[in-house]
């Protein structure tokens, strides 16, 4: 995948989880992010580069909040 590729495919998970900036950013910080909210941003709509460990903190709070919601809708 491109860099082109992993900014748009981070901005799809956003949307599907239903988070908005600022929400997705907190969980971003909560797990030692150190951009902030115009970074996360930025890269999200592809105007800016971002460092390779900073995109995997954001994917990693973007995949957590994607499994909260499966969790959520789970039929047990």
């Amino acid at each position: 995948m491109t860099l082109d590729q992993r900014h748009r495919q981070m901005d799809a998970a956003r949307v599907r989880a239903e988070l908005t900036l600022e929400a997705l950013w907190l969980r971003y910080a909560a797990l030692t992010g150190s951009g902030d909210l115009f970074d996360v941003d930025g890269y999200l709509a592809g105007l800016m580069p971002w460092e390779t460990g900073q995109q995997d903190v954001l994917a990693l709070a973007l995949n957590e909040a994607l499994a909260d919601g499966y969790r959520a809708h789970r039929v047990d």
